[in-house]
């Protein structure tokens, strides 16, 4: 059983995207704000459904730039928060 949730949010632009299996789909872009630790800024977000993928959200490295960055050998550094 899916819970459904409703947000409102000014739409801030639609346009066609590859997906990573290599398909064009038109998804719609929101700004939003990221917050890491204690940092915290805006970033752009495209809204497709990930309900069957392991993980719900993917953040791409242009939300990161100049600010993050990864070490694929270390997790949960800011804690978990649920």
């Amino acid at each position: 059983m899916s819970k459904r949730k409703s947000l409102a949010m000014q739409k801030l632009k639609k346009k066609y995207v590859t997906s990573s299996s290599g398909q064009k789909e038109l998804r719609y872009f929101i700004e939003t704000t990221l917050h890491a630790g204690e940092h915290s800024w805006p970033i752009e977000i495209t809204l497709t459904s990930r309900a069957t993928m392991k993980f719900r959200m993917l953040l791409g490295r242009t939300a990161m730039e100049n600010r993050i960055v990864v070490d694929p050998a270390l997790s949960q550094l800011l804690g978990r928060k649920v």
